[in-house]
């Protein structure tokens, strides 16, 4: 048992090599050696589960607690896990975390130039998003809700992960998907479907989610919210939403509320769905003064209303393509700046309201819209106010001719597609 528990300490050792890289060669290994000993050694009060619980009331039960794995994260390991391991109690699932985090500790998958290619296509106020360049791969290698290999351990925590998919199919959420700050989801190369729950950005900053499908998202029992495809707050801020698939979910398919700023949505697929995108949950929502989003070539294809429904911030749309809304296309009210440039929005026989600087419903103080060179089809009206205030951007972007041509390219090209050869 002691030759064994030293094994232990040294693989252990090896796990934990990054934490001294920055030491003098001569003192890494007293650096490791110790910390090792100190980690085997110690007796905490609280198993891990019970650390990663105590992280937040509102955080869901995670692969710790679901699957007795040890997450990527986990620092330190504690002395019962090591003990387990050295003696053959440790469940495969646990082992395969270990392997998986010395791995990484060791060498760490370094991600590719042709995915990093991908931070040159950023445009809008998101264009500033890092996602996890700078960290290292983590591989999806199962289609579990949670667990080794499972895409809820490759992006809890704020370490830097470039997410990519060893499988492809439906990951059926059980609970909430956090997502961590500094990550990148990255479907290229992979048909991946994300099902059941939300994925939550919470107070979370530089996330790229790429190139995958979001549906079917329903609200857990005894609670009255949680039903959209992504739930954007707290201040969670440069985020970058691109061809993502995303429909059929229980309340919305995108909220961006509590302040959340430095947003691009772009060549997103929005159908089968009453309430598509919501940008200040209402008008005590004074966080989102300060919210400023950019909606490019996303292909609303037949849905109700909100594309966006906008209080108080600033939006940027365009080139992007309405078809055959239902209620209305977008809306500006409580005092928000909508600049809408460029886009094609093609009405229906029984709806034509295209923009309101109105309220349907609720009555709300008028909000601000600008329309820039839109083109406006089957009857569409635009409901512009006080145009004059609403001003371009800074930053830098191509806006193309609203026409046919781009009506096709948006409606063929938006949305989760094939791509190979990563």
């Amino acid at each position: 048992m002691t030759a064994m528990r030293h094994f232990a300490v040294g693989v252990l050792a090896l796990a934990l090599w990054p934490l001294a890289a920055c030491a003098a060669p001569s003192e890494r290994a007293d650096v490791l050696l110790d910390r090792a000993d100190r980690t085997v050694d110690a007796q905490p009060t609280e198993d891990a589960a019970s650390v990663e619980d105590s992280a937040s009331d509102a955080e869901p039960l995670d692969a710790a607690v679901e699957s007795d794995v040890v997450s990527l994260d986990a620092d330190p390991i504690d002395a019962d896990t090591i003990d387990a391991m050295a003696d053959g109690r440790a469940t495969d699932a646990t082992r395969d975390a270990l392997d998986a985090r010395a791995s990484d500790a060791r060498a760490g998958e370094p991600v590719p130039a042709s995915r990093l290619a991908l931070l040159d296509e950023r445009v809008g106020y998101g264009r500033n998003a890092r996602g996890g360049q700078g960290g290292t791969l983590c591989r999806v290698r199962t289609l579990a809700n949670a667990g080794a290999g499972s895409l809820r351990e490759c992006v809890t925590g704020d370490v830097p992960r470039w997410v990519i998919f060893d499988v492809s199919g439906t990951i059926n959420l059980t609970d909430f998907l956090r997502v961590g700050s500094f990550k990148t989801i990255d479907g290229r190369g992979a048909n991946i479907t994300i099902a059941g729950r939300s994925l939550w950005l919470d107070a979370a900053q530089h996330v790229i989610i790429e190139n995958v499908t979001i549906t079917s998202s329903v609200i857990p029992p005894g609670l009255a919210f949680g039903g959209d495809a992504l739930t954007i707050f707290d201040g969670a801020h440069d985020l970058w939403i691109d061809h993502v698939s995303t429909s059929d979910c229980e309340d919305g398919l995108i909220d961006i509320v509590e302040g959340a700023t430095d947003i691009t949505v772009s060549w997103s697929r929005f159908s089968n769905q009453s309430k598509v995108m919501l940008i200040g949950s209402s008008g005590t929502d004074t966080r989102t003064r300060n919210s400023r989003v950019t909606l490019h070539h996303n292909f609303f294809d037949r849905t109700v209303q909100r594309h966006p429904r906008l209080r108080h911030g600033t939006v940027h749309a365009f080139n992007n393509v309405l078809r055959q809304w239902q209620s209305y296309g977008m809306s500006s009210t409580w005092d928000a700046m909508l600049l809408s440039e460029r886009n094609v929005f093609d009405a229906s026989a029984s709806e034509t309201r295209a923009v309101l600087t109105t309220s349907v419903g609720d009555p709300e103080p008028r909000g601000n819209a600008r329309s820039s060179n839109d083109r406006l089809l089957n009857g569409a009206t635009f409901e512009a106010n006080n145009p004059a205030r609403v001003l371009a951007p800074t930053y830098p972007y191509r806006a193309e001719t609203a026409d046919a041509a781009l009506q096709t390219r948006v409606q063929s090209g938006a949305g989760r597609r094939n791509v190979t050869g990563l």
